[in-house]
């Protein structure tokens, strides 16, 4: 229904309703912001990408052909504005092609029961930092946002089949990250 909704408003700016655009802005503000502060790891940065984005989508609006939803165009301007700004900035760019990761036998899902709601979101969004900015785009896509294999892989510029195994990869990372920061937490207390 949002995706209709999207295109309705899309056209009524096109038709000159400019004021149909903060509709637009207002639906999607936070993933935009979620997805930039996610790579950029910055609150400055990633809401100053996130103006730029949804500048650069309206002056492109034009070109915006309908062929995907329009959060997968949008989430692709915001990628590409995230990695423009990390090269040009020279930060250390971790790739999810490293594959110095190790999967805990431990399923930290048993530990999480026992925590507290508040805790459990902080210990998810600490093992999400601990993942590059790429495995975190393509986790906060599929999980947060509802996207695709197929949207992700038109936002990221991956194939498909490549977007399963990063993806994969991606969960096993988060699974262990989570598992030594509940491991780390449990010590503390005993």
């Amino acid at each position: 229904m949002g995706h209709i909704q999207d295109e309705y408003y899309i056209d009524r700016v096109l038709q000159g309703d400019h004021s149909s655009y903060a509709i637009l802005v207002e639906r999607h503000k936070d993933m935009v912001y979620t997805l930039a502060s996610r790579m950029l790891k910055n609150r400055e940065e990633a809401e100053e990408v996130a103006q730029d984005a949804f500048l650069k989508a309206f002056r492109s609006l034009k070109r915006f052909r309908k062929e995907s939803r329009f959060s997968t165009w949008l989430y692709r301007i915001v990628y590409n504005l995230c990695v423009s700004h990390l090269r040009k900035n020279k930060k250390q760019v971790q790739s999810l092609d490293d594959n110095n990761y190790h999967v805990d036998p431990e399923d930290p899902h048993q530990k999480m029961d026992q925590l507290e709601a508040s805790d459990r979101s902080r210990f998810i969004r600490q093992a999400l930092e601990r993942l590059g900015y790429d495995e975190q785009t393509i986790i906060t896509l599929y999980y947060q946002d509802d996207q695709s294999i197929a949207e992700i892989a038109e936002v990221t510029l991956l194939t498909q089949a490549n977007v399963k195994v990063k993806l994969y990869r991606a969960r096993q990372k988060l699974h262990q990250h989570l598992g030594n920061i509940l491991n780390h937490e449990i010590n503390s207390l005993l």
